[in-house]
């Protein structure tokens, strides 16, 4: 809480633009829905009642307002009234007493309450609507924009999300987060201490793999992984110290008199250094 004369009248400042700013907004809309409104109710009203019921009812009404006021008007006025291609010229007592007149003025007060009912809730819904629909602009035009490069997320759905939608994600996961589509082929580097998880991380990896019936050459120097995943079935242990090792014999590796050269000088050059 500030009591300084400069940070009041900047916030002052402030609140007031805003509210200007709401104003003007605010003038928009209702102008737009009160227009709208009047739309509304009139296309109802033309879907509801003919033209001479509209026009009689408009007289009634006329003459029901203007009542109280016959007695200072010397000459009556005479309307005519459109009965099924017949012009009638009744004053306005008669209007008032006669029954068609008086139905077409029940008609139109009754289409005109259910269209201005029903009007009202399109224009509140409408606006709602728009209310959310500016509200989410303003919300996205106030955010940071990440116009190019890598950008840092904790949020692994969301990144998901935008993965999914750029078809660019894998149906492999880590916990919530796809890893990218075809990119079980490359590198992946899983740094940590003790008990951070890579272990597991692993075994996510192998569960996708056993389920896809996919080859992997996994190497297991604590053959932790020989205990969870080993099918004598499916898989081939390569350990000359394992009584499961497969049948391999190292001679039938070099089949040409150049591949005992090749092999030869790659020991050669390992006892060299």
């Amino acid at each position: 809480m500030s009591f300084n004369a400069k940070d009041m009248t900047q916030g002052g400042q402030i609140a007031n633009m805003r509210f200007r700013m709401f104003g003007q907004i605010a003038n928009i809309i209702f102008y737009v829905l009160f227009i709208l409104f009047w739309v509304l109710c009139g296309l109802m009203l033309m879907y509801r009642l003919s033209w001479q019921t509209f026009v009689n009812g408009c007289v009634y009404w006329w003459c029901t307002t203007l009542g109280p006021m016959r007695d200072i008007i010397r000459s009556q006025p005479v309307y005519t009234i459109q009965y099924y291609g017949q012009s009638l010229e009744y004053t306005s007592e008669q209007i008032l007493a006669d029954k068609y007149t008086i139905w077409c003025g029940e008609q139109l007060w009754t289409s005109f309450v259910f269209a201005a009912v029903v009007s009202l809730v399109i224009c509140i819904v409408t606006f709602f609507i728009a209310s959310w629909v500016l509200g989410r602009q303003g919300k996205q035009q106030s955010e940071d924009e990440n116009t190019g490069g890598r950008q840092l997320s904790d949020k692994p759905k969301e990144v998901a999300r935008q993965m999914k939608r750029d078809g660019m994600a894998s149906d492999i996961k880590i916990g919530d987060l796809p890893i990218l589509k075809n990119s079980e082929i490359q590198n992946f580097c899983l740094h940590g201490t003790v008990g951070s998880g890579k272990s597991e991380v692993i075994r996510r990896l192998l569960n996708y793999v056993r389920a896809r019936g996919d080859m992997a050459i996994i190497y297991d120097r604590s053959c932790e992984f020989v205990k969870s995943y080993y099918d004598p079935s499916l898989d081939k242990i390569l350990n000359p110290l394992d009584s499961r090792c497969a049948a391999w014999d190292l001679w039938k590796e070099c089949l040409t008199l150049p591949d005992f050269d090749k092999g030869s000088s790659q020991n050669s050059e390992n006892k060299a250094r």
